[in-house]
């Protein structure tokens, strides 16, 4: 009881002791009620918190409770009113809190803002492109999927640089290959369209780059292959350099352009 508001009782969340605000939160996160409006309305005073860990398990807790279904189906019209003033409270939050100085932070506001915006969401996908280098990349690639249209050039570039950077990256090399796998995925599947000409000239140019390592190359060309179609056959002779190749090896590689799985072996052969 003493973790709600109550005029006659010490309120935790508000407590000296940042240790303590923390515990209130953590302990609301656990027990409260999803989509309650009074629960929630007091967890949101800690969003502006001084300590980061108070911050932080305040976003946890409202990424718990805060469900937007449940919460419009307040009785009232006074209710629902509260509800969205709420969510969009949280969701301004939110977008701040993707530029925190702390990790754990803005990890824990992508997975808020998953929960509770709606695909389309302009600004949300421009905030989160403008700091997709500061973001876990595969939970930032995995909102902006959800969110942006399919064909949106801002998101598939900022997809592209994620590819390019995907060997800068900590972690084993495994990790490595399968966010970049990751990637890839989402890129050609929910993102770009087949023969998209603009994203295989971006791909290329990014396997002929210093900077871009083994796995980084790799993905690249996997990337190509399942982009590219038959008609796309020369141009990636063209700039693949195929045609330097002998006569013999270039007939033969020229009618594997296009096949998901010949051409894989050929590109691989390329790095």
């Amino acid at each position: 009881a003493r973790l709600y508001d109550s005029a006659r009782t010490k309120r935790p969340n508000l407590d000296p002791d940042a240790k303590v605000r923390q515990a209130a939160l953590e302990g609301l996160r656990k027990i409260g009620v999803k989509g309650e409006l009074g629960t929630i309305s007091i967890i949101m005073e800690r969003l502006k918190d001084g300590e980061p860990a108070v911050r932080k398990a305040a976003v946890d807790a409202l990424n718990a409770l805060v469900v937007p279904e449940l919460m419009m189906e307040q009785p009232g019209d006074d209710a629902v009113k509260r509800a969205s003033e709420l969510i969009s409270i949280f969701r301004s939050f939110l977008l701040n809190f993707i530029e925190d100085r702390g990790a754990k932070i803005r990890g824990a506001a992508l997975k808020g803002l998953q929960a509770i915006v709606m695909p389309g969401d302009v600004l949300v996908i421009n905030r989160i492109v403008a700091n997709v280098r500061q973001l876990n990349r595969r939970d930032a690639v995995a909102l902006l999927a959800h969110l942006a249209p399919e064909k949106n050039r801002q998101v598939i570039d900022c997809v592209l640089l994620c590819i390019e950077e995907s060997g800068a990256g900590g972690g084993s090399e495994q990790e490595r290959e399968a966010l970049a796998k990751f990637l890839v995925e989402n890129l050609v599947v929910k993102m770009c369209g087949k023969g998209d000409r603009a994203t295989l000239m971006r791909l290329i140019a990014m396997t002929k780059m210093p900077s871009v390592d083994r796995t980084g190359r790799q993905a690249c060309f996997v990337a190509m292959h399942r982009i590219a179609g038959r008609e796309d056959r020369q141009f990636l002779q063209d700039e693949l350099g195929l045609n330097q190749l002998g006569p013999g090896q270039q007939e033969e590689d020229a009618a594997n352009i296009g096949n998901p799985v010949s051409l894989g072996s050929l590109l691989s052969n390329i790095l």
